[in-house]
């Protein structure tokens, strides 16, 4: 007798479950690899996928991905990211109140940290951070503003930063309301 009650996997739906469990995960140099290999046109689509073990729609969802990418990259169409003086201004606020080896990663986590912690809503942080809607319904349907939630979600935060200068060394009294912009125009 058995002790298993339910139903009992088919035989092809347990081969399915090993195949899906055991199948090769590309890297993305691999899949840049593979794609700019079929890009060449030394083999045919076929052969390429067939030698390296791919289904071709998996190289065409691939290789429309690589050109995607490559045509946002190519028009600006990124997230904005920090220019050398930006870095450069903020080494030297953070050399002026005492802090080391500061990178703009870090500031992107404090931000969302300290926004969470004050009551700013999740899509607006993410919003802050330049991070993609991860649902459906705010990624493709739903486009209303958040520009002044952001901003003052951003001018709180240069407000905190402002006043953490002030209570750090009193000779940046005169440049905190600076610092204070610098910083949001470094968030922006």
């Amino acid at each position: 007798m058995r002790s298993k009650s339910g139903p009992q996997p088919s035989a092809e739906q347990h081969v399915r479950e090993i195949c899906h469990q055991t199948r090769k995960r590309y890297s993305s140099e691999e899949r840049i690899r593979i794609v700019l290999e079929g890009l060449r046109g030394e083999y045919s689509i076929a052969e390429l996928c067939r030698r390296e073990g791919i289904a071709q729609g998996l190289y065409y969802k691939w290789s429309k991905e690589f050109l995607e990418a490559g045509k946002k990259r190519l028009s600006g169409d990124t997230e904005r990211q920090a220019t050398s003086s930006e870095v450069k201004d903020l080494r030297r606020l953070s050399a002026a109140v005492g802090v080391d080896d500061v990178h703009l990663h870090d500031m992107r986590r404090s931000i969302a940290t300290w926004c969470g912690d004050n009551g700013v809503r999740p899509d607006v942080i993410e919003r802050i951070l330049s991070h993609k809607p991860r649902d459906v319904t705010r990624r493709h349907y739903n486009f209303a503003g958040m520009d002044e939630l952001v901003r003052d979600a951003l001018q709180a935060w240069a407000d905190h930063i402002g006043s953490l200068v002030l209570a750090k060394q009193s000779p940046l009294k005169k440049t905190s309301s600076m610092a204070s912009r610098q910083l949001s125009v470094l968030l922006d």
